[in-house]
């Protein structure tokens, strides 16, 4: 099955020319519906800031009209290295509906590997913390960048805030060829030198396509993610997001206690997290024999790999819950999905990945310093074959 027949299944029309193509469809569906939550923590109460889909579109477009006004331009790339925040969202999408590209850079690479990616990446412009922006004039690669700080003015350096105009850039979003790059992330790379994935609007639209049809929403859905970009997806299917209370670049510090009581009280009905947030979660629920929310229909485990230790947990604190594990890439996500049942029943040699998703091509290579053969004949078509995680001489790509 292919991505056009995802797409008819879920009944999409027309092939996307900008990343915000499924967005705007769902704003001028429901205007009024909630877009999203962002939470801050005020006297350990949780405080939410709270706006529609029409609103979030408002506000992004007045973003968009400040771009404009400072200069930036179609083709333009724009480096994002700012805390996750409603205001991160709406420069994501006023530079989607420009056909500005953003760029994403891993903190965790380190310094050096930073101002290589900060470099490689042929941004204009550089939108930060102080922290960074400081010490602009000695580094070499970001000399000639635009900078606009989150929170701290300078010399040569200007607020983020100025860039949010009273009014709004009134041109429709730009239509662009779906091949034209959407966004790229820099990660460290294992050969030294940074790693940059390019993805277009095509790859970036097509995986909210699979993942919408591997994991169909409800018509009421509530989805608290703790991976952030998946906001974004939700933007595209018209569901509600609400952000979990947590510093989204130190998981040490999570309070399960909080995560615990935004599910509760903001009757979230499905949740996304990697193994460390839901282990902290469960730990909390169990040890205070705490009852699953009944909102909950389903959750999705991703981003590292997952025990069966901590699955045996999961499965006590959120008990009759849908579960499922998901595997991919920046380049591909998803690739392969199991429930938390069928993972718990393997006992094969390795790591289960789950089933292989339909509209995928998978091929497990050998590693080896000779050429490799990635001829057809070695690929898996069949979605229904389960794959395992060999031992440390073979691994998927």
């Amino acid at each position: 099955m292919d991505i056009e027949d995802l797409r008819d299944k879920l009944e999409h029309s027309g092939i996307p020319n900008n990343n915000n193509y499924y967005a705007f469809k769902q704003i001028n569906a429901h205007p009024d519906k909630v877009a999203l939550k962002y939470p801050t923590i005020e006297n350990n109460n949780v405080i939410y800031r709270e706006l529609t889909f029409n609103q979030f579109r408002t506000e992004s477009l007045r973003w968009a009209n400040g771009l404009i006004l400072e200069g930036f331009k179609v083709g333009d790339r724009i480096i994002l290295l700012f805390p996750v925040s409603v205001e991160l969202y709406q420069v994501i999408f006023a530079c989607f509906h420009l056909g500005i590209t953003p760029v994403f850079v891993d903190l965790s690479m380190g310094t050096r590997k930073l101002i290589q990616a900060i470099k490689d990446s042929k941004a204009k412009g550089i939108f930060s913390i102080d922290k960074l922006l400081k010490f602009k004039y000695f580094i070499p690669a970001m000399w000639g960048k635009k900078c606009f700080s989150l929170d701290r003015k300078r010399f040569l350096i200007k607020n983020l805030s100025d860039l949010y105009t009273d009014s709004c850039y009134s041109k429709n979003q730009l239509e662009l060829d779906n091949k034209t790059t959407a966004l790229i992330t820099f990660t460290s790379g294992s050969t030294g030198k940074p790693k940059g994935a390019n993805r277009t609007i095509e790859v970036l639209l097509n995986q909210k396509i699979v993942s919408e049809y591997m994991w169909p929403h409800n018509k009421n859905e509530i989805d608290m993610p703790a991976f952030p970009m998946i906001v974004l997806q939700n933007l595209g299917c018209g569901v509600s997001s609400v952000l979990p209370a947590i510093d989204f670049q130190n998981f040490l510090e999570m309070k399960p206690e909080i995560v615990y009581s935004q599910l509760l009280n903001q009757k979230v009905s499905r949740f996304s997290a990697q193994p460390f947030f839901i282990e902290h979660l469960c730990d909390y629920m169990l040890e205070s024999k705490l009852d699953t929310p009944t909102s909950i229909r389903s959750i999705v485990i991703g981003g590292a790999v997952v025990s069966k230790r901590l699955c045996k947990k999961i499965q006590s604190a959120f008990s009759n819950i849908e579960v499922n594990i998901v595997y991919g890439s920046t380049e591909a996500e998803p690739i392969a999905h199991a429930s938390i049942e069928e993972f718990l029943s393997s006992d094969s040699r390795g790591l289960l990945l789950g089933k292989v998703v339909e509209s995928l091509r998978v091929k497990i290579l050998s590693i080896n310093k000779e050429p490799i053969d990635i001829s057809d004949d070695c690929y898996w078509q069949n979605w229904r074959n389960y794959f395992m995680w060999p031992s440390c001489d073979h691994r998927v790509y």
